[in-house]
């Protein structure tokens, strides 16, 4: 990665926008938006041979420039598998609850009996 100027950073935007995908913008359908999401298709996001060709933008000042050239330089590109191994392991979900998503819901009833807290929340 340092040959050619990248960061740990510049190789994992591309890998987090192509596998989880990243939020480019909002699409509107009456009162309700959503996000416009970017990722690779499913077959490619599990294929490595197609994910180590991903390109990553590398900066222009690592690259070698001709010094009289009047145009900008174009932008070069390298192999996310020329700057990364890749190795596929089987790994354990870390996860209470077999990997299902969990979410916790807290509040301060100081003061209050949590019965009639939880009554006239409810029927609020």
């Amino acid at each position: 990665m340092a040959r050619y100027g990248l960061n740990g950073r510049d190789v994992q935007d591309v890998i987090a926008m192509s596998v989880g995908g990243r939020s480019t913008g909002l699409i509107f359908e009456g009162d309700r938006r959503f996000d416009l999401q970017i990722r690779l298709p499913e077959h490619l996001r599990v294929d490595i041979e197609a994910l180590k060709r991903l390109p990553i933008s590398v900066p222009l000042q690592s690259v070698a420039v001709a010094p009289t050239t009047a145009q900008p330089a174009a932008p070069v590109f390298v192999s996310l598998g020329e700057v990364a191994q890749f190795e596929l392991t089987q790994a354990e979900s870390g996860q209470p609850g077999n990997g299902k998503r969990r979410i916790v819901v807290t509040a301060n009833v100081r003061g209050r009996d949590l019965g009639s807290f939880l009554c006239r929340k409810l029927s609020n």
